[in-house]
């Protein structure tokens, strides 16, 4: 059933045109090549404002000229959006990315607007251009766009010069979505190991520090503590955009202690609370001291990798972790070269897969690590006898106790209507081909049981066994479909009378459930009748009381029964009802599946119950190898009733199925272009109201 569209988001514009102003002001002068104007106000003052299109107007030409250094200035100045830079015209923008760049130098400015940038076109909803041609179209919502900017820009910044713009750059990582907290932090790492050693000297002697080169102690402690002061102000800066707790995650996450210490100094936590776990961390092995670290941020994939690091004496460890939270793939392939500890692995997920359902996958895997007791458990209960056998000789069954097995599988393979290989087991496997006949009879295989009798000389069995059964099947099929013919044309004919009644209530402007008449233009509203639910009602035939392979599909009528739904899937949602909707609901599937007579969900029932009567594929197929039979035993006039009497019914389907693929919509839309001749005044409509002998009375037809 198809859910609604949802209706987009009405989009957000604002008309910078107008401007309050006090009643009576008058404009004095527009300065030329300026965005002022200057106002008299009724006392007599002069004022003089920046009205928001002028200056809107001014900074479109700024940008198509590329003037980015002035044009940001005049949107700080008067509090734009920084948006705007890129949303005019994005392509341009990045194509001229570097001249951004060499315009506005100034960190702070460039702080500014990587901070502003968010996803959202502000051509369409703040500054809606009234001179273009035409109105901006599509939604305000720009996917990607503050990503795409942060690395274009990022490039040109460490193109230009990554130390001086550490700042923004580093903001161009914390403004991502998500934010790579990991990659910022790597760059402070960097700071922390890498730095210029003359710019410490520089440091240095503005600190008035006597640096002496013979000292190498000295010069090293001094560079340290440069290096340090540098990180700090990167990571103050950056502790100031992003939560600080986060940020300390991320660092642990790197396994960086020196770095974990510096953004813990940062935060709110207590130094007890720290390091003590630090300590102990740093004291552990390093692939004992990841996991540990994993485990804590709950990184579980990480977690389990580290651990197999450690060694063999952390794998009940690593068991543990995988069945917790289900990493049975990715512990199949970190162990898959490990042949001592690969079969455990398996083994667990064997277990996984057998609780969720998918026992042969399950099978299969405990096959494959010599759980064969697992594994055969797993093949009996979903019937793979081939599997069952073949692991049943794994186990050292005797050929009693395969046989017994036999028996046990073939007859749960006729509870399940498998009787062609109930049959194969019992011939191949127990060697009773007598017993293997009778499911084959039991399954209307005729064509089979009669090869497997005259195969073994059972001649007896096919005039006692096989011949009776033929002919029950014959009447079976000859009742059945006599039935069905009768009870589908009466429902076509029905359905053609709801239909013509639904028209002619509609040419009159009348509900004809209510007998009110509708406002105008309402008339798609009551032809709505056939709903989602029965167009995408399902061919799950009931054609079968003969056929022991009643599949719901068919061939021949596959485009107009091929979805395969019900009416109680189609009334059954994924979401959360209340207790209200909930009744509602149950209470609106009973009238729909009732299917009563005149009420308003008739004409689905009518159509939902002709499709399920569509005959299947495999009905076809067993109808085809009845009359084969029914030759076989010297029955040919019965064999041309069935298959006369079968034809009949498929022409009698075919020739509906116009009637069935036309929904009332289709009804609705045909009367719709007719409307206007039949539309009349309120005062005509409730005339014809009030005089019930001019109202089209519902035709009811009684079984």
């Amino acid at each position: 059933s198809g859910k609604a569209p949802a209706k987009p988001k009405a989009t957000r514009v604002i008309d910078d045109s107008a401007r309050e102003v006090e009643r009576g002001a008058r404009i004095v002068s527009v300065v030329p090549c300026d965005i002022k104007v200057i106002l008299q106000m009724p006392r007599g003052n002069l004022e003089v404002v920046y009205p928001r299109a002028l200056t809107l107007s001014r900074l479109r030409t700024m940008l198509r000229r590329h003037e980015y250094g002035e044009c940001f200035i005049l949107m700080r100045k008067h509090r734009i959006d920084m948006n705007l830079l890129y949303d005019l015209d994005p392509s341009d923008f990045l194509a001229h990315i570097a001249t951004f760049v060499s315009q506005v130098t100034n960190i702070d400015h460039l702080n500014l607007f990587i901070s502003s940038l968010r996803d959202e076109d502000t051509t369409k909803t703040l500054f809606v251009d009234l001179e273009a041609a035409s109105a901006p179209s599509g939604d305000d919502k720009v996917a990607g766009k503050v990503n795409l900017v942060c690395d274009k820009l990022r490039e040109e910044l460490n193109r230009v010069s990554s130390q001086r713009y550490i700042l923004p750059i580093l903001t161009t990582y914390v403004r991502k979505s998500p934010p790579e907290l990991a990659d910022a932090l790597l760059l402070i790492q960097r700071l922390m190991t890498k730095h210029d050693i003359e710019v410490a000297r520089t440091l240095a002697q503005e600190g008035e520090v006597n640096v002496r080169d013979e000292a190498d102690e000295e010069e090293n402690d001094e560079t340290d503590e440069a290096r340090n002061v540098t990180a700090r102000a990167a990571l103050d800066y950056i502790v100031f955009l992003i939560d600080v707790d986060k940020l300390y995650d991320v660092a642990l996450g790197m396994y960086d202690f020196d770095l974990v210490m510096m953004v813990a100094q940062k935060s709110q936590k207590d130094p007890k609370e720290y390091m003590n776990f630090l300590t102990g961390l740093q004291q552990m092995e390093p692939a004992l001291m990841r996991y540990t670290i994993d485990a804590s941020l709950e990184r579980w994939p990480q977690a389990l990798a580290n651990i197999a690091q450690a060694g063999p004496d952390h794998f009940e460890t690593a068991l543990d972790l995988i069945s917790k939270h289900s990493l049975h793939v990715l512990g199949l392939e970190i162990y898959k070269d490990d042949k001592e500890r690969i079969g455990a692995v398996r083994n667990l997920f064997g277990d996984d897969l057998y609780f969720r359902g998918r026992k042969e996958e399950a099978g299969y895997i405990f096959f494959s690590c010599g759980q064969y007791e697992k594994a055969f458990s797993s093949f009996k209960d979903i019937s793979h006898w081939r599997m069952a056998l073949a692991v049943a000789s794994k186990l050292g069954y005797s050929e009693a106790a395969r046989k017994e097995l036999s028996h046990e599988l073939a007859d749960t393979l006729r509870n399940l209507l498998r009787f062609d290989e109930a049959a194969l087991l019992l011939g191949e496997h127990c060697g009773e081909y007598e017993a293997a006949v009778t499911a084959l009879v039991d399954g209307h295989l005729w064509d089979d049981a009669i090869r497997l009798c005259l195969l073994h000389n059972f001649q007896e069995t096919i005039e006692k066994e096989i011949h009776p059964a033929v002919l029950e099947a014959y009447r079976s099929a000859t009742a059945d479909l006599n039935e069905k013919r009768d009870k589908f044309a009466r429902h076509a004919t029905r359905l053609g009378i709801v239909r013509a009644n639904k028209l002619q209530f509609a040419q009159l402007g009348i509900d004809p459930y209510t007998r009110r008449t509708r406002p105008d233009g309402d008339d798609d509203s009551v032809m709505s009748g056939m709903s989602a639910a029965s167009s995408a009602s399902g061919a799950s035939s009931d054609f079968s009381s003969y056929s022991a392979y009643s599949a719901y599909s068919t061939s021949s009528y596959a485009n107009s029964a091929a979805t395969g739904v019900s009416f109680t899937t189609l009334n059954t949602t994924k979401g959360k009802l209340k207790k209200g909707e909930k009744k509602e609901k149950r209470e609106k599937v009973k009238h729909r599946v009732s299917g009563k007579e005149g009420s308003r969900y008739e004409e689905e029932y009518l159509v939902d119950v002709m499709r399920t009567m569509f005959p299947s594929a495999n009905t076809q197929k067993a109808m085809g190898g009845l009359e084969r039979a029914l030759v076989y035993f010297n029955h040919v006039s019965e064999a041309h009733q069935i298959d006369a009497l079968f034809s009949a019914y498929l022409h009698l389907i075919d020739s509906n199925l116009g009637l069935l693929s036309r929904s009332a919509t289709a009804v609705a839309q045909e009367s719709a272009t007719r409307g206007s001749a039949y539309k009349q005044s309120n005062r005509d409509k409730e005339a014809l109201v009030a005089n019930t002998d001019t109202v089209v009375e519902p035709v009811i037809i009684h079984d």
